[in-house]
């Protein structure tokens, strides 16, 4: 819990300086825009490691967290025709861990509030036929 503490108040102090940097300095370069991407992943990545240190609970922390994702969702998908015009670069990368991770993230908490996160487990049903025959 305490390494999630750490991650949060990283995510904070950078995301900050990332969107103060976005919105008070001029615009990025056309091949570093997409690397912009990777602010979409803190908030799946905190969601998945919330999930797994409370014991897989759906709460309202985990609706913020996820809410954050989907705005951030949201702003890349706004910026997508921009990104389509761009000629391929390196900083398309970005993409991959961002996407990814909300994927999985989205794929969780659906799972989750489902109550399909995990398979439910096999009744011993062979071994006590074995036992019962005996």
């Amino acid at each position: 819990m305490v390494v999630l503490g750490f991650g949060l108040v990283s995510w904070l102090i950078l995301g900050s300086l990332i969107l103060g940097r976005l919105i008070f300095r001029p615009s990025l370069p056309g091949a570093l825009l997409p690397t912009i991407a990777i602010e979409i992943a803190p908030a799946p990545v905190a969601t998945l490691a919330y999930l797994a240190l409370s014991g897989d609970r759906a709460d309202a922390v985990t609706a913020g967290l996820a809410g954050y994702g989907l705005l951030m969702v949201l702003a890349r998908l706004r910026l997508l025709p921009r990104h389509l015009m761009l000629r391929f670069a390196p900083g398309f990368w970005a993409f991959t861990f961002a996407w990814a991770g909300a994927a999985i993230a989205v794929r969780t908490v659906i799972a989750l509030v489902r109550g399909t996160l995990l398979p439910k487990p096999a009744a011993p049903a062979a071994a006590t036929e074995v036992a019962l025959d005996r």
